[in-house]
């Protein structure tokens, strides 16, 4: 599920959040168990020869591979799944209107997989897209379903479909409050560090660690006041993430505080963003409205480099000490290597020839 600061609709509404994106995972491994057995089941229990000349088995083989690479979707959470989630539903419809009509049609055993389809859909996709699958389901349950209980089934499936996206909607709500920094509209602390422990965890490396403070920015609040300051914040937080690539992850740390996880990068190229991000910041000044007055803004930045052997903690007071060291000059970035920080001047020199 549920999860990128320009547009909440690109994570949050896809894979909507970690409980959903479990209940997903469960209801991929519920369809391969039921697939074969019920596979199985049909077959001890029906003569193939009863069905679609031989269709049946090539739609159950084409299910069951379509669940096994649904279920390797899911479970290493593919950038395909966060990008086109209603390819999947459109798929799994056509896999379980397929194997319920090769199999019986009303007599067929899979029928039960209109349930899960529902309900998959309903987890995977927007409430107002999920609104269209429940529709189709329900069709698909009147085509195929027992003539003695159209009815039930219909509204089986439908309770199933709203509920589930209502619960799903709701949900999302809450994990948007719950991970979103209420002013700038960033990742909040916690979650930026649950990120980085997966990263961590996963062992995704390369991966590089940015810390990032805004230079003078009591003196923002101070003469401006502090409507001014969450303004610069959230200025700061926009130019960042127009710089930061989609797989990158920004988070509010604290204060004028920023933490950047920058995916598949070495240190030359994480040095290269965070020179872009400094420069952007800088090139960029912030209009108050409410004073008819402008400011300009500086960040002072510190990246260090992931590696197997270094820890979060390492991690954090690595780019921590390489952000003091550009604060010391202001306007500046520093890369810190995994045992010991390069010269500023390295950051300096660096700056020049991208400028050149």
């Amino acid at each position: 599920m549920p999860l990128r600061l320009p547009d909440p609709s690109s994570l949050d509404r896809v894979w909507r959040w970690h409980l959903q994106l479990l209940a997903e995972r469960l209801f991929s491994r519920i369809r391969i168990v039921a697939l074969a057995g019920t596979a199985l089941w049909w077959a001890l229990a029906h003569h193939p020869a009863s069905a679609h000349a031989g269709a049946e088995w090539v739609v159950l083989i084409g299910g069951f591979l379509f669940c096994l690479v649904n279920e390797r979707v899911l479970r290493n959470d593919l950038a395909i799944a966060r990008s086109f989630p209603i390819g999947a539903v459109l798929a799994d419809f056509a896999v379980i209107a397929a194997g319920t009509w090769a199999t019986g049609g009303r007599d067929s055993p899979f029928q039960f997989f209109i349930i899960v389809g529902v309900a998959s859909a309903s987890l995977r996709l927007p409430i107002r897209t999920s609104f269209l699958s429940t529709i189709a389901y329900v069709g698909l349950s009147l085509a195929f379903g027992d003539l003695d209980s159209l009815v039930p089934d219909a509204a089986l499936v439908v309770i199933l479909g709203v509920g589930i996206a209502m619960w799903s909607e709701t949900v999302m709500a809450q994990h948007i409050g719950a991970v979103r920094d209420p002013i700038t509209g960033a990742y909040s602390r916690d979650f930026g560090l649950l990120q980085l422990k997966e990263a961590m965890d996963k062992k995704s490396f390369p991966f590089a660690l940015a810390t990032v403070d805004i230079d003078r920015f009591k003196s923002v609040n101070d003469v401006h006041g502090h409507a001014a300051g969450d303004t610069a914040l959230r200025h700061v937080a926009r130019i960042i993430t127009s710089v930061l690539r989609p797989d990158d992850v920004l988070c509010r740390f604290g204060g004028d505080e920023f933490l950047i996880m920058i995916r598949d990068v070495d240190a030359r190229l994480a040095a290269i963003l965070g020179e872009r991000i400094r420069a952007s910041v800088e090139s960029s000044s912030l209009a108050l409205r409410e004073e008819d007055a402008s400011i300009s803004l500086t960040l002072s930045i510190g990246l260090t480099v992931a590696s197997r052997d270094t820890g979060i903690g390492e991690l954090l007071k690595s780019s921590d000490a390489a952000m003091y060291a550009a604060k010391k000059r202001r306007n500046a970035v520093v890369v810190c290597g995994a045992d010991e920080p390069q010269p500023l001047t390295a950051a300096t020199s660096l700056a020049g020839s991208l400028a050149s």
